[in-house]
This record gives C-alpha cells, sequence and structure tokens, in this order.
C-alpha cells in the first residue's frame, strides 16, 4: 500500500519519503509526531476512516492524537467509507 502511494505521489510530480514504523506499548500518534520532528516533517498526511460513536471509543484515533499533538501539520484523507 506504501509503495502504490509513493508511486502515485511521483506521478503527480511529488518526490514522497515514506517509511513503516512499529510500535512496542507507545502511543502510536506520539511515534508518528517523533519520528516526523526527527527528520523535519514539513507536513503529515494521514488517512482516517472516520468513524463516530462507539467505534470511535472501541477503536480509539490516531489521526485525534496527532491532531491535537503535532507542531508538524496534519492533513488527513477520509476513505471512500471501505
Amino acid at each position: 500500500m506504501l509503495g502504490q502511494a509513493e508511486a502515485k505521489a511521483k506521478t503527480a510530480g511529488i518526490e514522497p519519503e515514506g517509511k513503516i514504523l512499529e510500535s512496542w506499548g507507545d502511543k502510536i500518534a506520539s511515534v508518528l509526531i517523533e519520528d516526523a520532528t526527527q527528520w523535519g516533517a514539513d507536513l503529515i498526511v494521514m488517512g482516517t476512516h472516520g468513524w463516530t460513536g462507539l467505534m470511535h471509543i472501541l477503536m480509539g484515533s490516531v489521526a485525534e492524537g496527532l491532531l491535537k499533538q503535532s507542531d508538524v501539520p496534519v492533513l488527513l484523507v477520509r476513505s471512500k467509507g471501505e
């Protein structure tokens, strides 16, 4: 999936930098923010399901954590309801 997103960005004339991160118990939002800060990201782009209500409570929201904690601008891209 990451490769497909990078290829799409390159087709649009953008040179992306992609990376897969793992979290061993840390909140993933904090891991993402730390990594983005370390390499000087200008923007964090992230997909979101846009869940609300019970699903949001049960699943939590990494996107919400990013928006609340990050000093780097965050662009959320909502899924098409898959």
